[in-house]
């Protein structure tokens, strides 16, 4: 075993440097929401820079949802990056018969929603002789009836034989619009020309429109971890770090989507952002309903009360989810430093955005020993969020899991360090890759102790690191320890460098730590 002297100046120079990358201090905090939308995927993790993205992939604000509200809040409050999964129940797809002379070429809308309004047109223009070949021009329109266009595909040239390389199906597989719906027939589409010379070109309308389902379920939220999809789903893209299920006005997330949230969260180590229950129309009842959600995690935040365009009391009397506008607010921090000092962090609405209700300090600080955070509204007019608790504290105290701040550090920490011990354990034998290792992750700790992210008068009460070499019954791997909360109380932290587990970042516990590492 080789012991760090904390303490000892580091040497940039000294060691292994081959492979061994400084790990960086600073990331994109991407934020993932999931839940119903326009149109777009369902069960596919699509990221988004900007919220004119977010439109062309998922339409705009749906009457029954909330989570094109959710992002459009999140970029105006700083946040860079974010992953949308759209999950449905029973949503149908649209469909459009184009007719031949024989049986209809069936095709159907690429994503289900009642908001896939498409159209088609067909002519023969270079292929007039070629009895196999047209060209076919679909497009989807804002409104039905409605000229203008939304977006258009184009494509020349195709044919109704299989062995074509413009064969109709194959090509339409990378449409975003449309796909085959059914066998193709033996004569190619009719064209679809004006009436009149000089007129517009004539469409084909929808057969049947779809439809976007029913309401969403525990289940449609949870998904298959099998199948990658719901909250799954995420698991196939990039790696998030803050959750929101933003839903529409009068519907709360079940007890039991709520916990497999939560531990998905924890899991992955992120944090998921908790709307408040739609009866929360008070401080009181907000403090009596958190007692009700019977599950303390570090890994979930929630807050109180939801927030509203100004102006729009008519519109959104009951307000709206703030959980994209916090995810936005936390990310603007991240950027600005992670390590910076808490009481410098400005959590103040944007957009003109306010809360539904005032709520006093003394309120405010009720909530927050019970774990909810609070909107507080200043005589300026601007409302801040306080608090900065998750939804431990109500049942850990001022311990590291009920610190917003604290907990998201050492998410970030411990992602960090996992990334970086992941690709080293799978780069080559685990005795190279843990003398790589080690001075990689004595450089990172020291790095984070000299900004202040840990709790310490020296080193030695920040941080310790310790390595270990494989002796045949027991893999070669890591040992080390952060104070977040106070000098010397440190969170141990254990990571083999080979095996099914290698550069996986563990918790450990007492004789558990013994046992691993003696």
């Amino acid at each position: 075993m080789s012991i760090e002297t904390p303490d000892a100046p580091l040497d940039p120079t000294s060691g292994p440097r081959r492979g061994a990358y400084p790990i960086s201090l600073s990331s994109v905090t991407t934020a993932g929401f999931l839940g119903r939308t326009e149109r777009g995927p369902i069960n596919e993790p699509v990221a988004v820079e900007s919220f004119p993205e977010y439109c062309r992939y998922f339409g705009g604000h749906l009457a029954d949802g909330a989570v094109s509200h959710a992002v459009h809040d999140f970029f105006v409050h700083g946040g860079r990056r974010a992953v949308i999964v759209r999950v449905a129940n029973r949503a149908r797809r649209a469909r459009l018969d184009l007719p031949t002379d024989a049986d209809p070429l069936r095709l159907e809308a690429r994503y289900p929603g009642r908001h896939e309004l498409l159209r088609a047109s067909i002519d023969y223009e270079r292929v007039e002789d070629d009895p196999a070949r047209f060209n076919l021009v679909v497009q989807r329109v804002n409104a039905s009836g409605n000229r203008i266009v939304e977006d258009q595909e184009l494509y020349p040239l195709v044919s109704i034989r299989s062995a074509d390389s413009r064969f109709v199906g194959k090509v339409l597989e990378d449409s975003r619009l449309i796909a085959l719906a059914g066998p193709v027939p033996a004569a190619r589409p009719r064209p679809t020309p004006p009436d009149r010379p000089g007129e517009s070109v004539r469409y084909v309308a929808l057969t049947a429109p779809g439809n976007d389902g029913e309401d969403l379920t525990d289940y449609d939220v949870i998904g298959s971890n099998r199948d990658g999809t719901g909250l799954f789903a995420f698991g196939r893209g990039p790696r998030i770090d803050l959750l929101a299920i933003p839903l529409p006005p009068g519907r709360d997330l079940g007890t039991t989507a709520f916990v497999a949230a939560s531990r998905f969260c924890e899991a992955r180590r992120m944090l998921m952002i908790l709307d408040p229950l739609w009866a929360w129309q008070s401080a009181d009842a907000a403090l009596l309903g958190s007692r009700r959600l019977e599950y303390a995690n570090g890994n979930v935040m929630t807050y109180f009360p939801r927030i509203r365009p100004r102006g729009a009391r008519a519109r959104h009397a009951d307000g709206l989810p703030a959980c994209g506008a916090i995810a936005g607010l936390l990310a603007e921090r991240d950027r600005r430093g992670i390590f910076g000092r808490d009481e410098d962090t400005d959590y103040t609405l944007r957009a003109a955005l306010t809360p539904v209700l005032s709520l006093t300090a003394i309120e405010a600080q009720r909530l927050a020993r019970h774990g909810i955070n609070a909107f507080l509204q200043a005589t300026s007019g601007a409302s801040r969020l306080v608090g900065r608790v998750t939804l431990g504290a109500a049942r850990l105290g001022p311990r590291p899991g009920s610190s917003l701040d604290r907990r998201r550090l050492e998410c970030f920490i411990l992602n960090s360090i996992e990334d970086a011990v992941t690709e080293q354990a799978a780069a080559g034998d685990p005795a190279t890759e843990l003398a790589r290792s080690e001075p990689q992750l004595r450089r990172f700790l020291d790095e984070l102790y000299l900004r202040g992210a840990l709790k310490g008068r020296t080193r030695a009460q920040a941080f310790y690191l310790e390595a270990r070499g494989g002796n045949g019954t027991r893999p070669a791997g890591l040992r080390f320890g952060i104070a977040l909360a106070a000098p010397q109380r440190f969170a141990d932290y254990g990571v083999d460098l080979e095996g099914e587990r290698a550069g996986r970042v563990q918790r450990v516990h007492g004789l558990e730590a013994e046992q691993l590492f003696n």
